[in-house]
């Protein structure tokens, strides 16, 4: 699905948005879903996780406010086990990178 953005970002009043994970799924050793989803609006969100060096389906995603979770996948370089992998993931937003006022 595709988005149009009608105006700058800058120029947006974003909602203040918590993204959360709502599971994770280890399917091998080496891989894993990730459902997560928002209590608003939240643009081009990211998840890292600093315990386990691997890259993610997604980059930078939509999340909106009611939709279904979104799942992304996970596939690390290394086997890894799903505590350590749950524990380090960090979800942000646009919202996250500048101050609030």
């Amino acid at each position: 699905m595709a988005w149009h953005w009608l105006a700058p970002f800058r120029d947006v009043d974003l909602p203040a948005a918590t993204p959360r994970v709502l599971s994770v799924t280890q399917l091998s050793a080496t891989s894993a879903i990730v459902r997560l989803s928002s209590d608003a609006t939240a643009a081009f969100v990211s998840v890292e996780c600093s315990a386990v060096v691997g890259a993610f389906s997604d980059a930078g995603f939509l999340l909106l406010a009611g939709d279904a979770p979104t799942s992304i996948w996970f596939v690390a370089q290394e086997p890894f086990e799903k505590k350590a992998f749950e524990t380090a993931l960090r979800v942000t937003s646009l919202r996250d990178t500048y101050p609030v006022s």
